[in-house]
């Protein structure tokens, strides 16, 4: 049962990162739940503010946005 249920194998795109991928995705379902964590449910808008967050507190200290090709 585990291995059907874990069979989520799909393609993606090479020339999308994935954090564009997952920016999609909460635009398609904001409030669907994204993450289980014990017994704490986030939602992909949950999950992806925070991410910004993260993103933007390392940017704050002198992380350097790069883009890498694929």
């Amino acid at each position: 049962m585990t291995v059907q249920w874990n069979d989520t194998e799909t393609d993606f795109p090479l020339d999308v990162c994935i954090h564009t991928l997952f920016e999609e995705q909460v635009e398609r379902s904001p409030n669907a739940v994204a993450l289980i964590d014990g017994s704490t449910e986030w939602t992909y808008r949950e999950l992806n503010d925070r991410a910004n967050q993260l993103a933007q507190y390392l940017l704050d200290r002198g992380l350097v946005r790069t883009r890498w090709s694929v």
